[in-house]
């Protein structure tokens, strides 16, 4: 998703890359504390690093409402529904 965004926004041409940059890389970090939260063995700390995706995708879903927002609001959902599974221990 992060690479359709720079492309699609470099595309328009009137957006720079150091504009850019700063969004990329908050989308790429809480898609990577996603990511990360599958691969570790300690259910407190998966569930950490899905409440910091949550946030995360929570305030770039936020900022950009009217743009790519509602699909950032969506992973922020689906963050902390499985963060309440991993700590119910639910897997």
């Amino acid at each position: 998703m992060t690479a359709v965004y720079v492309v699609v926004i470099l595309a328009q041409g009137n957006n720079s890359f150091s504009e850019t940059f700063p969004w990329a890389l908050s989308m790429t970090t809480g898609a990577v504390l996603a990511f990360t939260s599958t691969l570790v063995a300690n259910l407190a700390v998966a569930r950490g690093l899905l409440l910091g995706a949550a946030a995360v995708f929570g305030i770039i879903g936020s900022l950009a409402i009217f743009s790519v927002g509602l699909g950032f609001l969506l992973a922020a959902v689906a963050a902390v529904i499985g963060s309440a599974r991993v700590s119910s221990n639910r897997l």
